[in-house]
């Protein structure tokens, strides 16, 4: 009954005490109560719990005082051991670092002087020869009634031809090395994107008629203001209106379109040419790195992707096979002013 087991624990209680094995003695008193509560005297339960309570306490702190006080010595200890080792370490490396930042920042001198030499030779002797023999070849295209022969005409428009497009080749690889090594420098100033964008098809205009293509260009609305740089946007444009000619079958118009979308200004470029998959999109928006193989049109979307990272805006393109591509760009707006 619930009455021997009081008096059975209380009992054990006498037998058994504090002094000789607290850890019993405390456990004989939970049992107490848990036996007082049995026997639905709640008062006495209570009373006991609360006594329980109290002792368990006790035995605690006095068990594991010492222990918790070594604990924290031995912790203290460490942590001075650690600081001490670990202001050590650095004391011993921090010349050494030193030494290697000073070896970098040497090297990556050198290595941008060598760019700016090897960049300065090419404008010497590929660029500004490739422009000249671009020039001279239009001019002779201009006079192309005066030569009888069509094969002299052939000749000339790809000799016009083959020079433009070393031209840009070689305009996009130095400008890729210039801004791989933080070299070229951007002036931001405020342009009115449909003026920049103007400019471009205007210098395309005479490629394009040659294959019977229109390059239709729309601005909603005429004027929209962008904070950016206007050689980095002429490239950008130069290169994306290129690749849509170079892609687009004869006598299928362009359509260039810049909108207002509120806080972000949009523009697209879309041709009606073979269209891309998705796997084919990835790796042309994906190709970050020049191999001595790249076709022109991918060197051109490089450097696309190069600049739009460069200025802040985002690329990308929407196409399927068959369908024809657009290529996006989305820059973000500022508040309208006098045309740029």
């Amino acid at each position: 009954s619930y009455d021997e087991a009081v008096l059975y624990y209380k009992n054990a209680s006498n037998l058994i005490t504090e002094e000789s094995n607290p850890e019993e003695y405390i456990n004989l008193m939970l049992n107490l109560s848990v036996a007082y509560e049995l026997k639905q005297d709640y008062k006495k339960a209570l009373k006991s719990w609360v006594a329980y309570q109290e002792k368990w306490k006790e035995f605690i702190v006095s068990k594991y005082t010492t222990e918790i006080n070594q604990l924290k010595e031995n912790v203290s200890t460490h942590k001075e051991n650690i600081k001490e080792n670990f202001e050590n370490e650095i004391e011993q490396n921090v010349d050494r670092y030193k030494r290697k930042l000073e070896i970098f920042e040497r090297e990556n001198n050198e290595l941008k002087a060598e760019v700016r030499g090897f960049v300065k030779i090419l404008e010497k002797k590929i660029k500004t020869p490739m422009i000249d023999i671009l020039g001279f070849s239009q001019i002779l295209r201009s006079e192309e009634n005066r030569f009888l022969k069509p094969e002299i005409k052939s000749l000339l428009a790809e000799t016009e031809r083959q020079a433009k497009q070393s031209s840009e080749y070689v305009s996009n690889i130095i400008d890729y090395k210039l801004i791989e090594m933080g070299l070229k420098n951007l002036q931001i100033e405020s342009l009115n994107l449909s003026s920049v964008i103007s400019s471009v098809i205007n210098s395309h205009n005479l490629s394009a008629k040659e294959r019977n293509i229109k390059l239709i260009f729309k601005s909603d609305p005429e004027y929209i203001f962008i904070k950016s740089d206007r050689n980095s946007l002429l490239q950008i444009f130069d290169n994306l209106i290129s690749n849509s000619i170079s892609i687009s079958p004869n006598r299928k118009d362009i359509y260039i379109k810049v909108l207002d979308k509120g806080d972000t200004v949009r523009c697209e470029i879309k041709d009606q040419g073979f269209g891309f998959t998705k796997n084919e999109i990835n790796r042309l928006l994906n190709k970050n790195v020049i191999t001595e193989v790249a076709t022109i049109d991918e060197l051109n979307l490089v450097m696309v992707n190069k600049f739009s990272k460069a200025l802040n805006c985002l690329f990308w393109c929407e196409s399927e096979p068959g369908s024809g591509s657009s290529f996006v760009l989305e820059f973000p707006k500022t508040s309208n002013e006098p045309t740029t």
